[in-house]
């Protein structure tokens, strides 16, 4: 018996069952998302932009993330697809909130 566990092949974990729009898979389109009611449409965008935001900024990638979802998903769509448009609107969020801050003086 001790020789037959040794070749038998492990099971791979249960996996939970997920509900049927995190298991959306690439590629992203706005054809693929009009099938989506507006609120499963900016989770998507959501799920696929937050990382690529957390790599640029992860204090405050949920702020900036939220704020790029303001845009119409077309353009939400190209900003994920587009590295450099991507730096250019964390940049941009990123002067927006440091507006917002009080200046620290100088110690």
């Amino acid at each position: 018996k001790a020789e037959q566990a040794k070749h038998a092949h492990p099971q791979p974990p249960a996996r939970r069952q997920q509900p049927e729009y995190f298991q959306f898979t690439f590629p992203l389109t706005l054809e693929a998302l009009a099938k989506w009611s507006p609120e499963v449409q900016k989770l998507l965008l959501g799920e696929r932009l937050y990382p690529a935001v957390s790599r640029l900024q992860s204090d405050l990638a949920a702020k900036i993330t939220a704020m790029i979802l303001d845009n119409p998903n077309h353009e939400v769509l190209m900003i994920i697809e587009s590295g450099q448009l991507l730096h250019q609107r964390v940049n941009e969020a990123m002067r927006i909130l440091n507006q917002g801050r009080p200046h620290q003086p100088a110690a």
